[in-house]
């Protein structure tokens, strides 16, 4: 942390001063008392500037401050009185011609300026006024424990730095007693309260501070009255934007409203990303103040892939029914066909093989149908377009439709209705499908020259559609199949001829009927038939 790095360097050379101004009360000859009192300045100079550093990157304030080039700025003057005092030719550039001075029971020494020392003092001094106007922009800028806290620093700089000024401004006896360099220890003590009584360096804020600025998405802190009280790295990156604590967030980033949900935004190079803005409500217990943190997650990556799982998808589905439309036609003609010869053939071996191959030409087309409703309805985003219509037409039309089929293999389709005329509310093509889908199972599992029947009910504002076969049946496992979505069935007639209904004309049943808030029913006992129905309110 940045803050421990200047602390760091402010309390090590207070150390140093400490030493070497105690060095120079017991030595007991003057030229080791010059020594001690030249070796101060070996971090003297870095005093001022490690505390208005540090000063700064506690309250992260303000940004250029804490930028490397600034620091070198700040730093040189003191690391230039550094180097003065690590080579001894030099020495005299900061003090010189030194003596002894009794004062009381202390003997300490006497000394002159050298040349150097007026830019160190001004610069120093200079580094003071500024933390202290740096002190009074923080006290305008933060509220409760946080304006205590910069009270109490501001205070005991200020002590310390006005003794120092005092000395060297009017020479008196405590000048050469070096008592300045006693006074610093108020400024420590100001850092020492801060931390214990007003949580200054708490480990944890420190911590959730570290986390905050490193977070790879851009996050915003506002107070009660939509100011920006912190921002992460990556937003002051992402938005371009200089100085945004203390602005009003409408002002700084007027693109933006305070709704959750996903946005769009453009960064400073004009590239578009997308958000998950959400928002997190704040409470402190400092004067009961709330705000707001703005989470900006983003998801740019994953639009981007969802926009291409949606291309090949709809590449897929407009392939898929180019693909089917094609096999109709072929389906239909192969159908006719069949129809044709079935009539013209007079052996009953051969009528069984066109009856045979009729009725997979038949399953064919059926699953060709689903197929295309199902790329339909996901074109259609399954939305369900509800409109009136008549139920007994409806169901006729889906009879009348398996004409063609019923008659090639001899099949009756009885209907009754209890009610005429009944009418409905839903999406006709998509109940239609419905119909169709169990009619035409019904006539796959039904033999030659039977009947199947179809039955309306209303009651109670309930419709039921039914369908009774007197087919081969299903037992409980092919049932138990049925009822998964996910597995195929077969059905099987008295000569073991298997034919697949591929799945997906139930899945579509089932979807469709849930869509209209239905349900579907099955009975079935295997060699005597299936009874199908569905209820929608």
């Amino acid at each position: 942390m940045p803050s421990i790095r200047w602390l760091t360097i402010l309390v090590s050379s207070f150390c140093v001063v400490s030493f070497c101004t105690l060095g120079v009360y017991i030595a007991r000859d003057i030229e080791t008392q010059i020594i001690f009192s030249r070796m101060r300045f070996l971090t003297l100079g870095l005093l001022a500037p490690s505390w208005l550093m540090f000063l700064s990157s506690i309250y992260q304030k303000p940004k250029w401050l804490q930028r490397p080039i600034t620091s070198l700025i700040i730093f040189t003057p003191g690391l230039i009185s550094t180097v003065l005092t690590i080579v001894p030719s030099w020495r005299d550039y900061i003090l010189k011609d030194f003596s002894s001075l009794r004062i009381d029971q202390f003997t300490v020494l006497q000394f002159d300026n050298g040349t150097w020392f007026q830019y160190h003092y001004f610069w120093a001094m200079f580094l003071v006024a500024a933390s202290l106007a740096l002190g009074v922009y923080l006290f305008f800028k933060e509220k409760g424990l946080r304006r205590h806290q910069i009270i109490i620093l501001t205070v005991c700089s200020v002590l310390a730095a006005a003794v120092d000024i005092y000395c060297v401004l009017f020479n008196p006896p405590m000048r050469w007693l070096m008592l300045a360099s006693g006074t610093f220890f108020i400024s420590l003590l100001g850092i020492i309260f801060s931390t214990v009584k007003l949580k200054l360096l708490n480990v944890t804020t420190l911590a959730l501070g570290r986390v905050f600025q490193e977070f790879p998405d851009p996050v915003i802190v506002i107070d009660g009255d939509k100011r920006i009280r912190m921002a992460n790295k990556t937003s002051g990156r992402f938005f371009d934007l200089n100085n945004l604590p203390g602005r009003k967030i409408c002002e700084a980033l007027p693109q933006i409203n305070l709704v959750e949900g996903e946005i769009a935004l453009l960064d400073h190079n004009g590239e578009k990303h997308f958000f998950n803005l959400s928002l997190e409500k704040l409470e402190t217990d400092v004067e009961h103040s709330s705000g707001q943190v703005i989470f900006f997650r983003q998801i740019t990556v994953q639009k981007s892939i969802e926009k291409r799982l949606n291309e090949n998808l709809e590449f897929k589905a407009r392939l898929l029914s180019l693909i089917t439309h094609d096999f109709m036609g072929q389906i239909e003609a192969q159908t006719l066909v069949s129809a044709s010869l079935h009539e013209d053939v007079i052996d009953s071996s051969m009528k069984e093989k066109i009856d045979l191959l009729t009725t997979s030409t038949s399953a064919s087309q059926g699953f060709m149908e689903n197929v295309l409703s199902w790329v339909k309805s996901q074109k259609d985003n399954f939305e369900v377009i509800n409109k009136d219509f008549e139920w007994n037409t409806l169901v006729k039309e889906c009879i009348e439709e398996q004409s063609s089929l019923c008659k090639m293999k001899n099949i009756k389709i009885d209907f009754q209705s209890d009610s005429w005329p009944l009418i409905g509310q839903g999406d006709s093509n998509m109940l239609a499908s419905v119909i169709r889908n169990l009619l035409t199972n019904a006539i796959r599992a039904t033999n030659n020259a039977q009947s199947i029947k179809v039955n309306l009910y209303s009651s109670n504002q309930v419709v039921k559609v039914e369908i009774i076969d007197r087919g081969v049946g299903m037992n409980e496992d092919v049932l138990q199949k049925i009822r998964n979505l996910s597995s195929s069935f077969i059905f099987v007639n008295e000569n073991q001829s298997e034919f697949g209904s591929f799945g997906i004309g139930l899945m579509i049943v089932k979807h469709f009927l849930s869509l209209h808030r239905g349900e579907l029913f099955i009975e079935s006992t295997l060699n005597q038939g299936t009874v199908v129905s569905f209820e929608i309110k």
